[in-house]
Parts: structure tokens; C-alpha cells; sequence
């Protein structure tokens, strides 16, 4: 291949993930990977990635390190910007959803902004953070039963500890819980408890909050 430019060649050295999650065929891929780390250091990034591609009809997901710290923090503090996640519903166990390398946002978004942003780093105040993870986002979604704690809507609540709540997911390790979070509530119902979700299907049922 031509030689690829300063930027190009950053990004495939330093700036991306194979992520293999959700398709058993892309376990391959890792195999792969680590059989031509071991045919050949200093293999051209560029030829390695494209063999990947070639190999597996282009399917291949990645993460992209690509964001820059001030950048989200600038937009964490503007007051129409929520907090979500497009990350996928992976269950804890590495069987079905659970396998493969997901992001760590998949279990570590919510609790990440009210660790590292709100209390080490006070990018943005508890309350804002809080309401940006419920009420606005509802408000943007015009979801109407839910979102605050408010007589006649739906009960959903999280209790966490403001002191200790924390991310623990990494790119290499994802599949782990927050901490400082000891019970969620879904419609009224306790769908975790000390960091145990429970099995029953709490969101099927509606439930009010009452005064």
C-alpha cells in the first residue's frame, strides 16, 4: 500500500479498538489478531487492519478513541445537553449479549458522569447531572409519565451514594457493575439491590409515585 498520511496513521496506530461484541464470528477476528501479532511485529497497520476487513466481508465493529476531554466537558455544560448512552444492553454474564468486548458504556455511563465529572473533576453540579440523566431527557423524548418524582408519574428511581458512586467497566474488562448504586426502582418494583438485579421483568408493570 502508499504510504498513508500523519494523521492516517495515528488513527490506526493509537485511536481504535477491534470490538468484537455480539457476532460470534468476530470472536475470529481476535484470534486472528493475536496470530499475526506473533507472525510479525511491525507489521504495516494499515495491511493489518485491511486483512481484518477482507476476511470477515467488511463486519468488523471498532472503538474509536477519537473525542476530545474538553470537548465533552464544554458540552456536558451546556444546559440543553443530556446524558445518554447508545451502548448495547449487555447482561453481565459472557453468554449471549454478554459476549464478546463491549463498550464500557454499556455499563458504566451514568455512574462515570456523577464519579468523575460531577464529584472529582466538578465539570457540572449533582443536581444538573441528575437532571440531565431524567427530567430534560425526558422532556426531550416527550416522555410525560416519567422523569421526576412527582405524583401520577411513573416510579422510577435510582438510589445511589453521591460519595462513592463510580464506573469499574473498562475497554478490557467492560463487564462490570458500577459501585455506589444500592437499589434501582422501575415502576415502583426494586429491580437491584446491592449490586444484584433481579430477574423479574419490573418495567412490564406501571406504578405511580404518591405522596
Amino acid at each position: 500500500m502508499g504510504e498513508p498520511s500523519d494523521l492516517g496513521r495515528h488513527v490506526a496506530q493509537r485511536s481504535a479498538r477491534v470490538d468484537p461484541a455480539q457476532r460470534r464470528r468476530l470472536q475470529e477476528v481476535r484470534r486472528h489478531a493475536r496470530r499475526r501479532r506473533g507472525e510479525g511485529g511491525g507489521k504495516d497497520p494499515y495491511d493489518f487492519v485491511f486483512e481484518i476487513l477482507i476476511a470477515h466481508s467488511g463486519s468488523v465493529g471498532c472503538v474509536w478513541f477519537i473525542i476530545d476531554e474538553s470537548d465533552l466537558k464544554l458540552a456536558m455544560q451546556q444546559p440543553w445537553v443530556s446524558v445518554g448512552s447508545d451502548g448495547i444492553g449487555a447482561r453481565h454474564q459472557r453468554t449471549r449479549c454478554g459476549s464478546g468486548v463491549p463498550h464500557p458504556r454499556s455499563f458504566g455511563t451514568f455512574p462515570r458522569v456523577l464519579g468523575k465529572y460531577v464529584r472529582e473533576e466538578h465539570v457540572i453540579p449533582l443536581e444538573q447531572a441528575v437532571h440531565k440523566m431524567s427530567g430534560l431527557t425526558a422532556s426531550q423524548l416527550h416522555i410525560t409519565d416519567r422523569g421526576l418524582i412527582k405524583d401520577g408519574l411513573a416510579a422510577d428511581l435510582v438510589i445511589f451514594d453521591p460519595a462513592t458512586v463510580a464506573d469499574r467497566a473498562t475497554f478490557t474488562d467492560p463487564f462490570q457493575y458500577p459501585v455506589g448504586i444500592p437499589t434501582v426502582i422501575v415502576n415502583g418494583r426494586v429491580g437491584a439491590r446491592r449490586g444484584t438485579p433481579y430477574r423479574r421483568a419490573a418495567g412490564n408493570r406501571r406504578s405511580t409515585v404518591t405522596a
